[in-house]
């Protein structure tokens, strides 16, 4: 059965509505990955990393800032990303709402 990784926005989790929405649509034709994201962006890259390492999803689905991460390690593990509302200054959303600032780092 194929894997589809779901990465969501800022404010949301693993269970949120597009989540919930895409786990219904391929009920039963592909697996649903949806994990709660950290807040910090190293930490949610950390995660998706461990999360692809150890899934090998066949898709990545972003949305917002979801869609800012799913772009990075997608053409790394050779995977499609379908990105979904996608935030694009995303450094400067995260820089404002992360304590001290942040640099982000690109995957490895």
């Amino acid at each position: 059965m194929k894997k589809i990784l779901f990465l969501h926005g800022f404010f949301a989790s693993g269970q949120c509505v597009p989540a919930l929405a895409l786990r219904e649509a391929f009920k039963g034709r592909a697996e649903l990955i949806t994990s709660d994201l950290p807040t910090h962006p190293r930490m949610a890259l950390k995660q998706i990393e461990e999360i692809c390492d150890k899934q090998k999803p066949d898709l990545l689905v972003g949305n917002s800032c979801g869609s800012f991460y799913a772009q990075m390690p997608a053409p790394i593990i050779g995977v499609p990303a379908l990105l979904g509302n996608p935030h694009f200054k995303m450094t400067v959303f995260l820089k404002q709402r992360i304590c001290g600032g942040i640099v982000l780092q690109i995957w490895h």
